[in-house]
């Protein structure tokens, strides 16, 4: 027995050391599974709140709203006093009246005075005419007696070569008929002289009248842009006192009650959105520094939320270590520090905000999901995949150019590069596509209804007035063609959930029908060059075109603006629209792994006045760029050049799309990866 005893403890000795390492290493081991395969680590739905406020100092008009009542997107929600404005916009509205008046006055005198000076000018013309037709006689008269006299002398000449006449004779015909001679070239250059000055005199009304009444009336037309201007941005702030819920949901408060005053940037009435999209996780300090920005979650209803697991992925950690909230400490009285970590849902199901989920980071980083098809080098930094449903994927391609939030549908509406398949019957179809807030897109795109086919389609964006316009590049195919398809300008009304055309342009066609120098005050030498990918509206309705190519001497990107985008559908005609350059901004980009020149991919006005642009390569087909996006605050050529900061730049992606996100502050950006599924990611304003 007592050797036995010997035995173990020479054992303990000799082993005992490797074995309590052993054990160690197996419990960290288990640790760590626990922590990357979902331990104990709980998060609530975050409850996303829109707060709905006047951009100005205002009256509450009506409420039309209680708390605790439920409202659909879009809904009318409270309305602000206008009267002041709708006083303002009368005045205005008097005043371009009244410079119409005087424009229309200025140009029936200058017409006139025209008219008279033209009279006065048939006049003196009659006069050259007849002094022209007394020189051509006389002419024609000097001429026949020089021929004349040169036949005489020819004559004289044989006479004295025959010695039958005297050659002083011959000397006064020479004297006659270089005076002649001398008369005859006279009357030539006087007829010159006089039909060059008819011609002018004959010439001068056909091109007069316009360009007279344009100088006499400029200043009066610049007056009335500046008067329409302010009418559009008046309009602009009255639509604006008409608050809508920017998404369905619940009202949570009310701040102010009909008559009372609220300042600029107070809340009237705050709205919960009926569904979550984003769940908090209350990770332990140790648990958090495992988990990694894109990591994918599976996540667990508690309690009473049970039921089919939900996939999701990290967008965001939190950027301190505190104390964890109550909530999800195991002990009310236990300090327990942790790290937040934001996690979107990519299933679609119905979350309740504060709804309390068990939550498991998988090993593998990406997101989860239809979309994990792709390398994971297809997702920016932040982002996510976008979710394409089978039955899309089996009816079009869906490459994503352009978004805009629709607030009347509670979706992103996004264009296409291309719809349908190539041979098929569907190829081109005049498709839209919708998707909700998280990137998941709706299995059924949305037709607009009236259009026929389009392609290339590359800028979307929403009006004041809620009216969608959608416009494809304008460029040349790879076939060297521009069809009509490719020249597609649309202007789109949303009636409920459907979208109908509204009007419908030609843009390349219609600038093509503009002079040489007019285009050149564009930007644009040559029509061939031309590729428009940026598109955007802001508070007064105006259209900002942004274009990819060509860009400026100095590469530099070219905006225009469209002052008059409905005058241009009524008319067709773009001397009614107001079309200009507006801006010529420098926005490089990195391309094949050198500085090239940046055209413009998408531009996004912020309420605050922030413009956005998002650049990409653009000329040639790079194999790798790193797109950015900028910002360029209270945007304004007119106070001087725009000057872009950078806000982020995307290594190995083209960020194709900008919008304003549903949350508030925030904006979304969408990546079309070719062949890899697309992709989007959401940052704050610029600034925030």
């Amino acid at each position: 027995m007592s050797s036995l005893t010997t035995t173990l403890r020479s054992a303990l000795v000799r082993f005992g050391p490797l074995a309590i390492w052993i054990a160690t290493v197996a419990g960290v081991a288990y640790l760590w599974g626990d922590v990357v395969s979902g331990g104990p680590v709980v998060g609530h739905a975050e409850a996303v709140e829109y707060r709905l406020a006047s951009e100005t100092v205002a009256r509450v008009g009506t409420l039309a709203v209680e708390v605790g009542q439920s409202v659909a997107a879009g809904q009318i929600v409270a309305t602000l006093d206008a009267s002041t404005l709708e006083g303002e916009i009368r005045v205005y509205e008097a005043d371009r009246e009244r410079v119409r008046a005087a424009i229309a006055a200025a140009a029936a005198e200058a017409r006139h005075s025209l008219a008279a000076d033209t009279h006065d000018l048939e006049l003196e013309a009659a006069k050259v005419e007849r002094d022209l037709a007394q020189v051509r006689a006389e002419h024609g008269a000097r001429a026949a007696e020089l021929q004349a006299l040169t036949q005489q002398r020819r004559a004289l000449a044989k006479l004295i070569e025959d010695r039958l006449a005297s050659s002083a004779e011959l000397s006064e015909l020479d004297v006659r008929q270089a005076t002649l001679r001398k008369e005859v070239a006279g009357a030539h250059t006087r007829i010159s002289v006089l039909e060059a000055q008819l011609a002018g005199m004959r010439s001068r009304p056909s091109g007069l009248v316009g360009e007279t009444v344009d100088v006499v009336t400029a200043p009066l037309q610049h007056e009335l842009s500046m008067i329409e201007r302010r009418l559009e941005q008046l309009r602009g702030q009255r639509d604006a006192l008409v608050l809508r819920a920017p998404t369905s949901g619940i009202v949570s408060t009310i701040w102010a009650r009909p008559g009372e005053v609220v300042g600029a940037g107070l809340p009237v009435v705050t709205l919960v959105g009926d569904r979550a999209e984003r769940v908090v996780a209350c990770a332990t300090e140790e648990q958090a520094w495992a988990v990694e920005v894109g990591q994918a979650v599976t996540l667990h209803g508690r309690g009473g939320g049970g039921g089919t697991p939900l996939r999701g992925h990290v967008v965001a950690l939190g950027p301190v270590v505190n104390q964890m909230p109550l909530r999800c400490r195991r002990s009310a009285n236990e300090l327990t520090w942790g790290r937040d970590v934001v996690v979107l849902v990519d299933d679609a199901a119905p979350i309740v905000p504060g709804q309390a989920f068990s939550l498991r980071f998988e090993r593998d980083p990406r997101p989860s999901g239809t979309a994990v098809a792709a390398r994971p080098a297809a997702t920016p930094e932040g982002g996510r995949l976008l979710v394409i449903p089978d039955e899309l994927r089996r009816l079009s391609r869906f490459e994503p150019s352009g978004l805009v939030w629709v607030p009347a549908l509670a979706r992103y509406v996004v264009a296409s590069d291309d719809t349908g398949f190539d041979g098929h019957a569907q190829e081109g179809a005049p498709w839209l596509f919708t998707m909700d807030a998280a990137g998941r897109v709706d299995p059924a795109p949305l037709a607009v209804a009236g259009a026929k086919e389009v392609s290339d389609l590359e800028g979307i964006t929403v009006t004041p007035s809620g009216r969608l316009f959608a416009l494809a590049s304008q460029s040349l195919s790879k076939k060297g063609k521009r069809p009509a398809k490719r020249q597609a300008f649309w202007r789109i009304g949303v009636e409920g959930r459907s979208l109908r055309l509204d009007g419908e342009l030609r843009l390349a066609e219609l600038l093509g029908a503009l002079s040489t120098e007019r285009l050149r005050a564009l930007g644009v030498a040559d029509l061939d060059a031309l590729d428009i990918e940026g598109l955007a509206s802001d508070a007064a309705g105006r259209l900002y075109l942004g274009l990819k190519a060509p860009v400026g001497p100095d590469g530099e990107a070219l905006i225009w603006r469209l002052d008059h985008p409905d005058a241009l559908f009524a008319s067709g005609r773009l001397e009614d629209a107001g079309l200009s350059l507006w801006a010529r901004v420098r926005l490089p980009v990195e391309a094949d792994g050198r500085e090239v020149p940046g055209g413009v991919s998408e531009l996004l006005w912020l309420p605050d006045g922030t413009l956005v642009v998002a650049s990409t390569a653009s000329a040639g087909d790079p194999k790798t760029q790193t797109g950015r996006v900028w910002a360029v605050p209270e945007a304004d050529p007119d106070r001087g050049p725009l000057t872009p900061r950078e806000v982020r730049a995307f290594a190995g992606h083209k960020p194709e799309g900008l919008s304003l996100a549903p949350h508030p502050g925030r904006m979304a950006v969408v990546f079309d990866n070719g062949d890899a599924p697309p992709a989007m990611v959401e940052l704050p304003w610029p600034g925030r």
